[in-house]
């Protein structure tokens, strides 16, 4: 299992250098290190970038339920009100409980 010519890449200093030119083009000097690599064909990607919108990708597109507008202005105000203090049944031991409790 060889490789061409063609797939060998050249760099100098981390630059990769071009198939056109010649050496003496990118003047080198006795001692200069360079890199060369073997090009490889696909190859899976490491890390969190391949699990990118898994979960979003996933999901099963629902469609929107329509909804009642909610109340505005004064008749927000009038259910805070009522959900807050007139509607309140007095709980045990006087405990407040939390918004979303029934009690």
């Amino acid at each position: 299992a060889g490789f061409a010519v063609n797939d060998i890449l050249l760099s100098l200093h981390g630059t990769p250098l071009n198939n056109e030119q010649t050496i003496e083009e990118f003047g080198l000097v006795p001692g200069t290190v360079l890199d060369a690599s073997i090009k490889l064909l696909g190859g899976k990607t490491h890390g969190r970038i391949n699990h990118a919108g898994k979960v979003k990708n996933q999901t099963p597109n629902v469609a929107q339920t329509e909804k009642p507008k909610k109340k505005t202005g004064r008749a927000r105000r009038r259910e805070q009100y009522a959900q807050r203090f007139s509607n309140k049944v007095a709980s045990p031991n006087g405990v407040h409980r939390g918004p979303n409790s029934n009690y």
